[in-house]
């Protein structure tokens, strides 16, 4: 492969990971915000306080304290906007990546490689920090999706099962898990 080809590969390979790494992150908060309107609607519900009446006291306090605390968890997590922003820069991807795969690649310059550099780097900007492992989990789900299975297992990272449920909480290092690509 010459320079370019090499560049424009890591490109589009930089582009899908980027659209799928978001797409987990928008779908966590989504599922995040719909299980804390469930746990606030459960508990703050007529329902509950009809079936709370009959218990003893402290049963309406602590109902109470898990609405109060899911409320103030949402509110400073902010799970609806987070969720809209991830949304928001996978579409910013998804757009750039249509316009890359619009071109054919054999009349890629330097000039057009540095423009969607740009470009990238643009929405890189507007990102939050990032989940290590949720972005090896992404380049994982890439790779299957680009390479025949047997080409695809000799670059992935093997992640321990406990690590890949709680990427989305826990910002795992990955170091350890990386391995050389040949």
């Amino acid at each position: 492969m010459t320079q370019i080809a090499d560049k424009h590969h890591e490109i589009g390979f930089y582009l899908r990971r980027c659209i799928k790494y978001h797409t987990y992150r928008s779908a966590f908060f989504a599922k995040l915000k719909t299980f804390m309107s469930f746990v606030g609607v459960l508990f703050g519900s007529a329902v509950a306080a009809a079936l709370v009446a009959k218990a003893p006291p402290e049963y309406a306090i602590v109902a109470s304290i898990i609405v109060a605390g899911f409320s103030a968890f949402d509110l400073v997590v902010g799970t609806a906007k987070r969720s809209w922003d991830h949304n928001d820069l996978k579409k910013r991807y998804f757009a750039i990546e249509i316009e890359f795969l619009d071109i054919d690649p054999a009349t890629f310059t330097e000039k057009m490689l540095r423009d969607f550099d740009i470009k990238i780097r643009k929405i890189e900007s507007d990102e939050p920090y990032g989940l290590q492992l949720l972005n090896a989990i992404a380049e994982n789900e890439v790779i299957r999706a680009s390479y025949a299975a047997e080409d695809a297992e000799r670059y992935v990272c093997k992640l321990p099962w406990y690590k890949r449920v709680t990427a989305n909480v826990i910002d795992w290092d990955v170091s350890k898990h990386l391995t050389v690509r040949a």
